[in-house]
């Protein structure tokens, strides 16, 4: 978005110009043009295209939606950044990019998964461990699963989300259990949900099951999306029809019938994303390992400033040049 300025005899006054005005007209045409066919597919009335393409706007930067500037516009915590930049570049895995018919799609995937616990532990499942091809049918190294499970129940003295707690135990009144003893049931639990091998959807599906946290799916930045988007009725409507994972790959074989280009990549490179050809080859080529920023504990009771519905988005955003 461009912005010009002009000066005046009474002070500074910012304008948008006539150009920028034309410029942000036409791109949105475009993009209005370029997602009817998911529009058509997932059934988006009129005041909820509006409402995505608003939000993807503010997402942009040359002209395609950035991840980084996704992450201001919805206050993404960084403990979710991994998964939220994995779940919005499906269609460009390594990359840091989309467009905007991805955009409305994978919006849709993710505020759907929301509530539904079996088709977002599975979704989880691809993100953390599926690759570039997002598959449900690898295994998981086991103690990687456990160091996620540690870190999201704070089991450990690393991941405690109270730190020193054990020196209060000769207190009067102290409530809790050792680190070693809490280790020790989440071995058991690890077990008795995914056996002594690796761990593979079932076994991942029952864990979840019985430590909802272990996902880390991105809760909070599902609450502000569907604030931004606002017609909560109807995504509600959509969120409890949805009944599977798999329904995401059955939305874009209905949308590639429509239109066989909408989903596909551009071949244009954004600022952001650098080289992305060759990110995404090395991408695939070398297997997920866990950082350690993805393993913040997610047990901290961070404070998230609310705002009102009428409130604006947190920054303007890149805007389309």
């Amino acid at each position: 978005m461009g912005l010009c300025i002009t000066f005046q005899a009474h002070g500074l006054k910012k304008t948008v110009s006539r150009q920028a005005m034309h410029d942000i007209k036409s791109a949105r045409k475009k993009d209005m043009i370029a997602s009817a066919p998911v529009f058509e597919t997932l059934k988006f009335s009129k005041k909820m295209q509006n409402s995505i393409l608003d939000l993807y706007e503010h997402c942009c930067s040359g002209g395609r939606g950035s991840i980084k500037y996704l992450f201001d516009a919805v206050k993404v915590d960084k403990a979710h950044h991994h998964f939220v930049m994995r779940s919005f570049t499906y269609f460009n895995p390594g990359g840091k990019s989309f467009t905007c018919p991805q955009f409305c799609v994978l919006v849709w995937n993710l505020l759907t998964l929301q509530m539904n616990a079996d088709a977002a532990a599975e979704w989880s499942f691809k993100v953390w461990f599926g690759g570039a091809t997002y598959s449900s049918d690898v295994e998981a190294e086991k103690k990687n699963v456990f160091e996620m499970l540690d870190s999201s129940l704070g089991l450990s003295s690393k991941y405690d989300y109270r730190p020193n707690s054990e020196k209060y135990r000769g207190m009067k009144g102290f409530v809790g259990n050792s680190h070693q003893w809490d280790l020790k049931k989440g071995q058991l639990l690890m077990k008795s949900c995914v056996g002594d091998g690796d761990v593979h959807l079932r076994g991942w599906l029952k864990l979840a099951a019985r430590a909802k946290p272990v996902c880390k799916f991105p809760y909070p930045v599902c609450e502000e999306l569907r604030m931004l988007l606002k017609n909560n009725k109807q995504w509600q409507k959509m969120t409890i029809g949805r009944k599977a994972c798999q329904e995401l790959d059955e939305v874009v074989a209905q949308i590639k019938i429509l239109d066989p280009e909408c989903l596909k990549s551009s071949t244009r490179i954004s600022s952001d994303d650098g080289k992305s050809n060759e990110k995404n080859k090395a991408f695939k080529k070398k297997p997920f390992t866990l950082k350690k920023k993805d393993l913040q504990s997610t047990n901290v009771n961070t404070t998230r400033k609310k705002r009102s519905p009428n409130t604006k988005y947190a920054v303007s955003g890149g805007g389309k040049k």
